[in-house]
């Protein structure tokens, strides 16, 4: 399981140093065009292409397909890439003039990812972790050095994008070297393609589900403020839900395999149990994030972002940091309510209904409260989508219970870790703003020590057996 997570880890770490960097290197207004030009590819490719990697992990093993899973979807992922080409061209003639450059490059930037994302599917089931590994790694290395470089010599959002392709072409191309001569690319059935598409294409919109609302918010913001509304939005949502709900369902996917095994030769009862574990984790790992990220507001953006964005930003973050928990929760903890029952099609409804709804306030809040409208429109869709799969999971699939134990611990902690936050804001020398911060995070865990939250005990328990393991050498 290392060789999976960690990487993904790593490169989620990579993603924010990028976020450091492109940010002050672009600007607020060409860093709004990056964002919302990498959101419509992502988005594009979840929708077009991401029901193929899903397939490949989901039925790679069956004996129903005979080891031929990979084949067919490295076939069907060839084919889709050659009938995109006309529409991406008449794409670029209908759309809006500010916005043909994002279809054109996002769409392009969603083939280059599907590339990878469906080598590292294959990696995956082969069970080839070092491969897995060094193609996660290579990719936002070459990405950010290449995206930097054609920025600064002033290509702009262009070439920070065009680096973003050549960075996932790159891992792509690895990965196909590798993965073809053992799979090779075959056509598939017609009812194969119908069994693939039932069970994927719903998983892979809901993945999109938050970059879905996200892409309307800052699309929104466009409209009815500037772009450079946008580019402060973008980085303050971007820090957000890469820091914080990001690395909350990279944890819930490595766990999922033990939950799911559990619930199938144990029940409910025992699937809890094993989640109320998962969460304790979740929680240990996302809440002095959080806690820091809404008391230090100020100190987070000017270390992140610089001047440029340290006032405008720091509005955005508090609100935003909320929403990317409460999203956090919903997909690491309250979306198992779906998929150990099998009902992963009620999730598709109630993101469709989010994002009808979310439209529709963001585009009052933002009349009404300008630009910050939007992030309080996030956290509005949020706690309502959140509401909605605790309600539907409990009532039409499996009744997951939020434990109360470690949601407690965690709030007692995150409280003795506010005040040094909060202090921190108010220092004008960052060093000691940084300090503060640090000190808070060490009150954290003294806390959540003496309180014997089941996360960190199960983290100094595992350190004392590498200890112990050590001294034995």
């Amino acid at each position: 399981m290392a060789w999976y997570f960690f990487p993904k880890l790593i490169a989620a770490f990579i993603a924010i140093f990028v976020l450091v960097i492109l940010s002050r290197v672009l600007g607020p207004e060409d860093f709004g065009r990056y964002n919302i030009t990498i959101l419509f590819g992502t988005i594009v490719y979840s929708f077009v292409f991401a029901w193929l990697a899903i397939v490949i992990i989901r039925f790679h093993s069956s004996e129903q397909y005979d080891g031929k899973v990979i084949a067919y979807a490295l076939h069907t992922s060839a084919r889709i890439a050659i009938w995109s080409a006309p529409v991406i061209i008449l794409a670029g003639f209908l759309a809006p003039p500010q916005y043909v450059l994002a279809v054109v490059l996002g769409a392009l930037f969603a083939m280059a990812h599907a590339t990878q994302e469906l080598g590292l599917a294959a990696f995956r089931v082969y069970r080839q972790g070092p491969a897995f590994a060094f193609v996660t790694l290579i990719r936002p290395i070459v990405a950010v050095a290449l995206s930097v470089t054609l920025a600064l010599m002033g290509f702009g959002f262009v070439g920070a994008v065009v680096g973003a392709i050549t960075g996932a072409l790159l891992a792509g191309g690895i990965s196909m070297y590798f993965v073809l001569p053992k799979s090779g690319a075959e056509p598939p059935e017609f009812h194969n393609i119908k069994q693939f598409l039932v069970y994927g294409m719903p998983l892979g919109i809901v993945t999109s589900g938050s970059m879905l609302i996200v892409l309307l918010s800052q699309s929104l913001i466009a409209t009815y403020v500037d772009i450079a509304a946008v580019g402060i939005f973008a980085a303050a949502q971007t820090l957000a839900m890469r820091s914080i709900s990001m690395p909350m369902i990279m944890l819930s996917r490595a766990s999922g395999a033990l939950i799911f095994s559990e619930y199938e030769e144990a029940g409910t009862d025992a699937a809890n149990r094993v989640l109320a574990r998962h969460f304790s984790f979740v929680l240990l790992l996302s809440a002095p994030i959080a806690t820091a990220l809404i008391f230090a507001n100020k100190t987070a953006a000017w270390v992140m972002f610089g001047e440029a964005y340290k006032i405008a930003a720091s509005e955005h973050l508090p609100i935003l940091v909320i929403a990317a928990f409460i999203i956090g929760v919903q997909g690491a903890y309250f979306a198992y309510a779906f998929t150990v029952s099998g009902k992963t099609y009620t999730q598709l409804y109630i993101l469709a209904g989010s994002t009808v709804l979310h439209a529709g306030i963001t585009a009052i809040a933002i009349q009404a409260l300008g630009s910050i409208g939007a992030s309080v429109a996030m956290l509005i869709t949020a706690m309502l989508s959140a509401y909605a799969y605790y309600y539907f999971g409990k009532r039409n699939a499996t009744e997951i219970s939020l434990p109360l134990r470690p949601v407690w611990k965690t709030l007692v902690a995150s409280a003795a870790m506010a005040p040094f936050a909060a202090y921190a804001d108010t220092h004008e020398n960052l060093i000691a703003a940084i300090g503060l911060v640090v000190l808070g995070g060490l009150a954290y865990l003294a806390v959540l020590i003496m309180l014997r939250q089941t996360g960190i005990m199960a983290v100094l328990a595992a350190l004392r057996r590498l200890v112990a393991g050590r001294r034995a050498k």
